[in-house]
């Protein structure tokens, strides 16, 4: 498995960033926006981290389907660094 890099470890932080602010989470097009993140970097990083992020749909007075994204409830700012790099001997190995 390849390694991770480190604008991979950025943008994740970046990600992590947002959602801390927004516990009920938020949708990938909001979350790149108030990250400065392309959309397709922020789908990546959170498909690639099912252990930090957690997707459920929200089903809108509208009948639209919006997958929201938010963080697990692990996730914080004192143990991000250690998380990130448990995930990436995870993967070398």
């Amino acid at each position: 498995m390849k390694k991770i890099t480190s604008a991979e470890v950025e943008h994740t932080k970046k990600v992590i960033e947002v959602l801390r602010d927004h516990p009920y989470g938020l949708w990938i097009r909001e979350i790149a926006r108030r990250s400065g993140l392309h959309m397709e970097q922020v789908r990546r990083v959170v498909s690639a981290y099912p252990e930090l992020f957690e997707e459920y749909a929200d089903f809108t007075t509208y009948g639209i389907n919006l997958k929201i994204i938010r963080l697990k409830r692990r996730v914080s700012t004192k143990n991000l660094e250690r998380l990130l790099e448990i995930l990436k001997q995870e993967r070398e190995s």
